[in-house]
């Protein structure tokens, strides 16, 4: 198993630590970013990380995340502009599918 995938598993699993979290949002690897940005039990201040650094689809799944905080949410409802949504919709990635499940 590939180092990332190992990382994006990791990032998958809701009762990794918060220091655990701060480790793999640090890696700044998009696939693990996104596992992190989907992950219930994500750390308040890795929210607050992934809504003002995180990628248009990191940003999107961090917004579908149930157990986001609501400060957080608000920013980040905030933060997605029309451009954005734009700018992901013509993208054929898994963001995009995820995005239009909603």
């Amino acid at each position: 198993m590939s180092t990332s995938k190992v990382r994006t598993s990791l990032a998958s699993n809701p009762v990794i630590s918060e220091k655990t979290q701060a480790r793999l949002l640090a890696t700044k690897e998009e696939v693990v970013l996104r596992a992190l940005a989907s992950n219930p039990s994500l750390a308040v201040v890795g929210q607050h990380e992934l809504r003002a650094n995180g990628s248009i689809e990191a940003r999107v799944l961090l917004s579908q995340n149930p157990s986001v905080a609501s400060s957080v949410r608000e920013k980040l409802f905030q933060s997605l502009t029309k451009d954005d949504l734009s700018t992901l919709e013509s993208r054929p990635s898994s963001a995009r599918r995820t995005y239009e499940r909603r």
